[in-house]
Order: C-alpha cells, then sequence, then structure tokens
C-alpha cells in the first residue's frame, strides 16, 4: 500500500482541505457574515455546501506550483470523468451509459440536466425519452496510417497531432464534416472513441433504466462542452462564397 503512494496522497489531500476551508471560513465567512445574513441568522447546511462547494472547485481548478497557486491549464484524460458517477439514481447530462447486453455499445446521454431531474416522490424524471449519441472506436477513425505517421514523428509533431484529434470540436483529419466528433479519452470500460453528432437515438427512459448501465459521468465543464459542441453542430448555417471581385474595395 505504501509503494502506491496513496497513504501520503490522503495526507496530502487532509492537509489541502484544512488549508482551503479554514482559510475561507475565516478569512471571507467571518468578516461578511453579517452582510451575507443581514437578519443574522444562517442554515448551517447552506454554509456546509458553500465551503464544500469551494473547496472541490479550488482543489479541481487550481494546483501548485515551483511558482506558486495557479489555476490548472491541462489536465490527464482520466480526470475527464466521475467514476463512479456522483449520482446513482437516474441518468444526467454527460453520463456514460454501456449497455448490458453488449458492452461495445457506449453511448453518452444529451438530455439536458433539468428534464431528468426525478423529483420527490416519483421513479421517473419527467423526461419519457432519453436522447443518447453513441460512439465510434477512434483508432479505426482517424486510421492506421495517421496513427503511424505520428507515432514516428518528432516530439512536437506527435504531441500536436494528439492535441488536434482529441480538442473539441474535432477537425477535418478525424472525419467530414468538421465538428461532427467529439473525443473521450479510455478510461477503465471506455476505450478511446469519439462521440458521433450524426449517430444519435432516443431511448424511453424505461429502457434506458433496465437495459443500460452507468459507468462514469462526465465532469464539468467536459459534459458542457460537449452539450455546447452538439448544439452548434446542429446550429450550423451555410451561406454561399462571397465573389472576391465585388470586395476589391477593401483593398483601396
Amino acid at each position: 500500500m505504501l509503494a502506491t503512494g496513496i497513504p501520503q496522497l490522503a495526507r496530502s489531500l487532509h492537509d489541502e482541505l484544512d488549508r482551503t476551508a479554514g482559510g475561507f471560513l475565516w478569512e471571507f465567512l467571518e468578516k461578511n457574515w453579517v452582510r451575507l445574513w443581514p437578519d443574522g441568522v444562517a442554515d448551517a447546511k447552506v454554509v456546509e455546501r458553500l465551503v464544500r462547494r469551494r473547496a472541490a472547485l479550488q482543489l479541481a481548478e487550481i494546483g501548485g506550483s515551483a511558482e506558486g497557486v495557479e489555476p490548472i491549464s491541462s489536465v490527464a484524460g482520466l480526470e475527464y470523468y466521475t467514476y463512479p458517477p456522483l449520482h446513482s439514481r437516474g441518468f444526467k447530462l454527460g453520463h456514460i451509459i454501456q449497455r448490458k447486453q453488449l458492452a461495445a455499445d457506449i453511448r453518452v446521454v444529451l438530455t439536458p440536466h433539468c428534464h431528468l431531474t426525478i423529483q420527490q416522490a416519483q421513479t421517473e424524471p419527467r423526461a419519457k425519452y432519453v436522447l443518447t449519441i453513441k460512439t465510434s472506436d477512434a483508432k479505426s477513425l482517424i486510421g492506421d496510417t495517421k496513427r503511424a505517421d505520428a507515432k514516428s514523428s518528432d516530439i512536437l509533431k506527435r504531441e500536436k497531432k494528439l492535441r488536434g484529434w482529441a480538442t473539441p470540436p474535432s477537425g477535418q483529419d478525424v472525419g467530414f464534416p468538421e465538428g461532427r466528433f467529439w473525443f473521450l479519452p479510455a478510461f477503465l470500460d471506455i476505450p478511446h472513441c469519439y462521440c458521433d453528432f450524426q449517430q444519435l437515438e432516443t431511448i424511453p427512459y424505461a429502457d434506458i433504466a433496465s437495459g443500460f448501465t452507468s459507468i462514469a459521468s462526465l465532469t464539468p465543464p467536459f459534459a458542457e462542452s460537449l452539450q455546447s459542441c452538439f448544439l452548434a453542430y446542429y446550429s450550423g448555417v451555410g451561406i454561399p462564397n462571397i465573389k472576391p471581385e465585388s470586395i476589391t474595395s477593401l483593398l483601396d
């Protein structure tokens, strides 16, 4: 266990949580208590959620370096995901689901959170159908030739290729039309794959609940990025090319 570094990581996280939560409590909340709650009465549960939410965001989005604390600008592929999903009941935007009888059938839920919320005393959400996006194998889409070329290139060219294939919206190097694909990095049962905006399927909620398992969920802002790219893909408007000779006065 010691060789894994997990005990040391646990202690480091514990100390970081103490600093993050303690600093916020005493440096901000104490000084602004009266202004935040003018009636002098604060719900302890609200304060607790506020502290926990800020601590979670700060730990996730800010890292330490030799220069001090600064925003995290790049992440590893596994940081796209929360596993297991925080919401064990029902499904949410960004939930990655796998068909129970066909492990290769992996999809992502595109229906917004609000339509999938299960209200008190209810067993199902108001949405009777769930919009899902199917995935396609990334290695097959990119092709052996392109992958071999990138693998044999110098490190700068290789990293540029990998970033290009992984950064949404997808470019022509992945497939046409541009913006059709959204990359999912490999993680546990999820292989490197692309969400394909041309492969959508609406499934009754009851069938999703009985026929699929939620294997992970996309963390913010990745779930929102997927939704945004999906909307952009289907809201695109094509226009004719303008004749260059009709605007030559722009050069005068």
